[in-house]
């Protein structure tokens, strides 16, 4: 079989990931900038976003959230799969109305074709 798992290609791809607490803040020092909270835009429109577009697939709010650097992805068949199709036109539905946008997307590839693990 030529099919990679999520750890397979984690193991071959050099990547970066941040995980970020989705309530809160996380401050951190910043060399110039004294403290700064570098999550506070994608925790901001995670809350916004997730009661409609989210949960219905997902769940609650997760007490963390993860993102890969870059929006460079590779998904199988039984990832794309492994949510309905109305999941997706939901998605769409969101990008369509301009509620969702292209870095909101960006944010999301990660949850929606791997999970949300770190």
């Amino acid at each position: 079989s030529s099919s990679l798992s999520y750890q397979s290609l984690n193991s071959k791809v050099s990547r970066q990931t941040s995980c970020f607490p989705t309530t809160g803040s996380y401050v951190r020092q910043a060399k110039g900038k004294g403290v700064v909270d570098p999550f506070q835009v994608p925790r901001k429109l995670l809350q916004k976003i997730w009661p409609r577009f989210l949960a219905p697939e997902f769940g609650s709010l997760p007490k963390q959230f993860c993102i890969d650097c870059c929006a460079q992805f590779l998904v199988s068949r039984t990832s794309v799969k492994a949510h309905p199709k109305e999941f997706y036109v939901r998605l769409l539905g969101g990008v369509k109305s301009g509620q969702l946008t292209g870095y909101v997307m960006e944010l999301l590839w990660r949850l929606v074709m791997h999970g949300n693990r770190p």
